[in-house]
């Protein structure tokens, strides 16, 4: 059941991702874009974005602050075609957590 949801919680991402990131954002009057990545290339722009790597105990946030048994990982990540895609899966590492994710957050303040 937690496969599932975790599944489907990633594609949700992507998908949102992919509406999110289209090079064509309607305007509407008195709004501006003022921030935008349409993933080219074949790597992540870390100039852009960050990735968060580990369990949080770096961040002096153990569990990431709520207790999750995850690991963050950069290698859960591909970028090809103007399109981020992200996953998870379990993992039975003992160095990790139960589940691998990745995790970024934009480099805009």
């Amino acid at each position: 059941m937690k496969k599932s949801f975790y599944y489907l919680l990633s594609i949700t991402l992507i998908i949102m991702l992919s509406f999110s990131c289209t090079s064509k954002v309607p305007t509407k009057d008195g709004w501006s874009l003022v921030w935008n990545d349409e993933f080219n290339g074949n790597k992540l722009d870390l100039t852009k974005w960050d990735y968060q790597i580990g369990t949080g105990s770096q961040y002096g946030l153990n569990g990431w602050g709520n207790d999750e048994a995850q690991y963050y990982s950069p290698e859960k990540l591909k970028q090809r075609r103007h399109e981020l895609y992200l996953w998870s899966c379990s993992h039975n590492d003992p160095r990790w957590k139960t589940f691998v994710y990745n995790n970024l957050r934009s480099n805009r303040s």
